[in-house]
């Protein structure tokens, strides 16, 4: 990465180790952050640059309102549009696609996208490369839903993801925790 790079990560909580880092090693042109909850927003609050912008939001394929579904773990500030949890709990939110984001802050091209947004990560990633476009690096994480009846289609959704990304990017997995519940990947653009 360079000084002038653009970054857009979604999927906050209140973790901002990320964020915080990118800033004290670049000069960021652009950080576009997203997530639903208030708790996140507060959070990136304590970041103090002009650079930096917090979109209270769920990131998806389509901008709509859409139900985004609360754990049981009142803890657990991971909001999940794909319902994760098989909660019946959830409030209806309006999303932002990237597509959007990229024109509303007159971003050209993407350095890194970092995707934590809790079930929904294949649908947007596919969107954004039928929409050509590519990011020089992409760092996600896929969850394995918690209902058993839903794997088949998890499996099926993954292996599609894999197969559109090896196209274009080189894939590394980095899973270090909760093995078997969610897979981390970081996929480099090829030169």
């Amino acid at each position: 990465l360079n000084d002038g790079s653009n970054i857009i990560s979604a999927g906050i909580a209140n973790d901002i180790s990320f964020e915080k880092k990118i800033l004290e090693n670049l000069k960021v042109n652009k950080m576009i952050c997203i997530d639903p909850t208030d708790e996140s927003k507060k959070i990136i609050e304590e970041i103090v640059s002009n650079k930096v912008v917090f979109i209270k939001s769920a990131l998806y394929h389509k901008a709509e309102q859409t139900k985004i579904y609360h754990p049981f773990d009142k803890k657990n500030l991971n909001l999940s549009i794909d319902n994760l949890y098989n909660s019946n709990n959830f409030e209806l939110i309006e999303t932002v696609t990237i597509e959007k984001i990229m024109k509303t802050y007159n971003l050209n091209h993407i350095d890194v996208l970092k995707l934590d947004i809790e079930g929904v990560v294949d649908k947007v990633i596919t969107s954004i490369i039928q929409n050509k476009i590519f990011p020089k690096q992409i760092a996600f994480e896929i969850e394995r839903p918690s209902s058993f009846l839903r794997q088949y289609q998890f499996f099926k959704r993954l292996f599609f993801l894999i197969k559109i990304l090896k196209k274009n990017y080189n894939l590394f997995s980095y899973t270090k925790t909760k093995i078997g519940f969610r897979i981390e990947i970081i996929a480099s653009l090829k030169k």
